[in-house]
């Protein structure tokens, strides 16, 4: 029964919007309890707090230390994505690139890691590989029900020196958040 309590102390200090506190208090519920469930699930609220008050590397580092054992792949899937978006506010696209890697690899539920297909877009988009990008732009939009052949993927992702205003607004227009990826802005468009 403690660790409900411990819990719920540690979400009621989130919901009141005292991150510091709350990460504080996942903390100990990271170290006093012996559930390794609830230790990856306090890992991944500590990350939360760290997230909404900007500091994605912390978050990351939070997330570096979850035991991917003995877990739902739902669960596996979150913390996964939750590690590689943190990575990639922090500018670690490297590092952000390998969370993805490493959640096709073990997640095999592809319904699971289609949802973040579109990061790892942007993330290929950062680190300059055209060609992957457009891949998985095609399986993003697969998975989105939208017609890629409708659209020219060439244009939507050239090199940076060759982008033009003009079509990112028509592409936002289309796809929110696809004329910020074409401007080389990818960190706008997960924004919007």
């Amino acid at each position: 029964m403690a660790r409900a309590a411990d819990s719920r102390v540690a979400d009621s200090l989130f919901a009141a919007g005292n991150y510091s506190r709350a990460a504080l208090e996942y903390e100990r519920v990271f170290f006093t309890d012996t559930s390794v469930a609830v230790k990856n699930t306090a890992l991944l609220n500590r990350a939360r707090c760290f997230k909404n008050q900007n500091d994605f590397s912390q978050a990351y580092n939070t997330l570096k230390r979850v035991q991917h054992i003995r877990m739902s792949d739902t669960l596996d899937q979150r913390i996964r994505h939750e590690k590689a978006l943190c990575a990639y506010l922090s500018a670690q696209y490297e590092d952000a690139e390998y969370e993805l890697q490493q959640m096709d690899f073990f997640i095999h539920d592809t319904l699971l890691t289609a949802k973040s297909l579109f990061l790892n877009v942007l993330v290929l988009s950062e680190l300059e590989k055209w060609d992957s990008a457009k891949r998985a732009l095609k399986k993003y939009f697969i998975y989105k029900n939208i017609n890629a052949d409708t659209l020219n993927i060439d244009a939507l992702i050239p090199p940076r020196g060759l982008r033009s205003a003009k079509t990112a607004m028509l592409l936002s227009l289309f796809l929110p958040g696809s004329g910020q990826i074409y401007a080389g802005k990818p960190g706008q468009a997960l924004a919007s």
